[in-house]
């Protein structure tokens, strides 16, 4: 009987002591398991700190200080050496820390760029390319007119005297540049040019043709005016331009022309021609 009851006892005591010994065993997995996130973003903080430190000294060691400048533009208002010196600041800076955005600012600055694309090229050279404003026309006597009918202000405005010069209130630049393309195109058919055209506060127009007279179209069918007096013109055997004074275009059905012989403000049968 004895016997019996250890047999059945000792299984029960073994149980016992093997859930005691499982309970104590289990309590550091559970610590581990909560320490598991805290070593994992221990772990990635110090793999950050080490790449940007390793990628620091790496840059230190590969980036070397811009030395030189490309200029991959045939420049006609600007010269190299103007953009060279407008960069003195900032060359000397390491390859990869240099602004490039900034080096464009500094280009563009200049009133003859348009606009600079920049690009840095291993492992010390800048790399420029330049797009110059192409004057069409002087705007009054300070600034220019570029192709887009833009003004822009350069400080040698007065070396472009062969350009046409044209006038009106800031802000009527384009409008000046569409009506004198359209003017040209008229005068150019009879072999007259025209160097000049300006827009009156009142919205009249003046024409000036080269070597020639002064023409007054007003304000209303100018194109059609031109286009009358261009016809008149082409008809006229012995007329020189440059015997005309002014040219008044301010009529309905004609025009009235003055010489040059005649005193300014005195007109006569002559020097009008009427046109039905």
């Amino acid at each position: 009987m004895r016997a019996f009851k250890d047999q059945r006892i000792t299984p029960g005591i073994e149980k016992k002591a093997f859930r005691s010994k499982l309970f104590f065993h289990r309590q550091p997995l559970r610590k581990k398991v909560w320490l598991r996130p805290f070593f994992i973003v221990a772990g990635v903080v110090i793999f950050v700190i080490s790449f940007e430190f390793y990628y620091k000294d790496l840059s230190r060691r590969i980036s070397r200080s811009i030395s030189r400048v490309e200029i991959g533009t045939k420049l006609v208002h600007v010269s190299e050496l103007d953009v060279k010196v407008s960069l003195r600041g900032l060359l000397g800076q390491g390859f990869f820390s240099l602004d490039v955005e900034k080096v464009k600012s500094q280009l563009e600055g200049n009133p003859w760029i348009s606009a600079a694309v920049v690009t840095r090229v291993w492992p010390d050279t800048l790399y420029i390319e330049l797009e110059e404003e192409l004057p069409i026309a002087r705007w009054g006597s300070q600034r220019l007119v570029n192709q887009y009918g833009e003004l822009f202000s350069p400080k040698n405005v007065e070396k472009f005297t062969n350009l046409p010069s044209l006038a009106g209130r800031d802000g009527e630049e384009r409008v000046v540049m569409r009506q004198y393309r359209s003017l040209s195109q008229v005068l150019a058919s009879v072999e007259l040019k025209l160097t000049g055209l300006r827009l009156d506060p009142r919205g009249g127009w003046t024409l000036a043709l080269s070597g020639g007279p002064t023409i007054f179209a007003g304000r209303n069918e100018v194109l059609q005016k031109v286009q009358r007096f261009a016809d008149f013109y082409a008809h006229q055997r012995g007329l020189g331009i440059a015997e005309l004074e002014t040219i008044d275009l301010r009529y309905s059905n004609g025009l009235a022309i003055q010489k040059r012989s005649l005193p300014k403000g005195s007109l006569n049968a002559n020097g009008v021609a009427a046109i039905n």
